[in-house]
């Protein structure tokens, strides 16, 4: 490693931005949008420059043209989440905003992908999600009534009546019942 910090890392703001705007490396925009952190010489994060890296990280996420590459903003978990936020609202396809739904670790992150989703069989897969799952194991347990929220929202978005009737005749969480009876009130009329 050089002497010499990037520009991008400039304890001036407008010449880290100035930097930034240079960049058209998409990997290190990324990297940058994901995870801009201001360390001193020993690699220590200072709280009090973490409002700095904010301009930095939304400088290079305006940057971002691949797809892939803001796929990988949208599912990191930064500090802050606005910016994992504003890379969800550009996601177009559908199996990537499924897969924000299914794995983000931000309720809020997960809620906008649902909202994004418009392919039924992903939302059937996310609303019929039962608590023995693999997913729901492996990431909702520790959400707890988040993992319903999710399961709602994306009731709420079903239009196959087939599938909202086999959930309001078999899901056990009365809760979820009654979003699919609701549902199908609403795709009836």
């Amino acid at each position: 490693m050089g002497l010499f910090k990037p520009a991008w890392q400039s304890k001036n703001l407008k010449k880290a931005i100035n930097a930034i705007e240079q960049l058209s490396d998409q990997d290190l925009l990324s990297e940058i949008a994901r995870d801009c952190v201001y360390t001193d010489k020993k690699n220590v994060m200072h709280q009090d420059r973490i409002p700095m890296a904010y301009p930095v990280r939304l400088a290079a996420f305006k940057k971002l043209t691949d797809h892939e590459k803001l796929m990988s903003v949208a599912t990191y978990t930064s500090y802050d989440g606005d910016i994992e936020e504003m890379a969800i609202k550009k996601l177009t396809k559908q199996d990537d905003l499924r897969l924000v739904a299914l794995y983000s670790n931000r309720l809020r992150n997960r809620l906008l992908a649902i909202e994004k989703l418009t392919d039924q069989k992903a939302l059937a897969d996310i609303a019929q999600m039962s608590t023995n799952s693999a997913v729901y194991v492996e990431r909702f347990r520790r959400f707890g009534e988040d993992f319903n929220k999710c399961r709602i929202a994306a009731i709420m978005k079903l239009s196959d009546k087939t599938i909202l009737t086999h959930i309001e005749k078999s899901e056990n969480d009365a809760i979820i019942r009654k979003a699919a009876q609701e549902r199908l009130r609403t795709c009836i009329q």
